[in-house]
Order: C-alpha cells, then structure tokens, then sequence
C-alpha cells in the first residue's frame, strides 16, 4: 500500500494510495528493521535541483510512504534521515541503530 504525507488533502482522489499524518509516518518508519529511502527532484543533479518528493519503503512489507516535500518539511524526518546517512550500510543489518 502506497501512505501520502501531504498537507494537501486536494491534490488527488485515487484508490491507489491512502493519507497517513506526519506523527504517524514517523512512527511507522521507526517500526520498520530495514528502511528503503529514495528522492525524486526536479532536474537529473540531485546535489543542486529542488526535492519534489521523499519516498520511504519496507522491502519487508508492502508499504511505501511518500512524502510530498512541498507541503512538508522534509526535516521532519531529520531523526530518521541521519541514521540513514550516519550507517549507511544500516539496511544490511536486522537492527538499524536508534538514536
């Protein structure tokens, strides 16, 4: 299942995601043992063009939750963003570090 977090309630009417709230994808990415993170910009220099969207999945699941970066702060998920980048190798491991 594909979550949207978006402050923006009017941007589609689709059967192929649902809404989820901040706290809550937070939440649900800090359940997960293996976190997929990708961005999506808005020209091929991913160092220099704007994030239009953040995407994080669980190879273990089903679940995908993509972040609209226009409405939300993308440093919301700071936290989770420096375990990330601090280990990247984290997904490799059955637990990644917590904070």
């Amino acid at each position: 299942m594909i979550y949207l977090v978006s402050s923006n309630k009017q941007l589609f009417d689709s059967d192929n995601y649902s809404y989820m709230s901040l706290e809550d994808s937070i939440n649900e990415i800090n359940s997960w043992e293996v976190v997929q993170f990708d961005t999506e910009t808005s020209g091929r220099d991913a160092h220099l063009c704007k994030v239009l969207c953040a995407q994080f999945g669980n190879r273990n699941s089903d679940k995908q939750i993509v972040v609209d970066t226009s409405t939300i702060d993308l440093l919301e998920y700071k936290e989770i963003l420096y375990v990330l980048l601090a280990f990247p190798g984290c997904a490799l491991f059955p637990q990644r570090p917590t904070l």
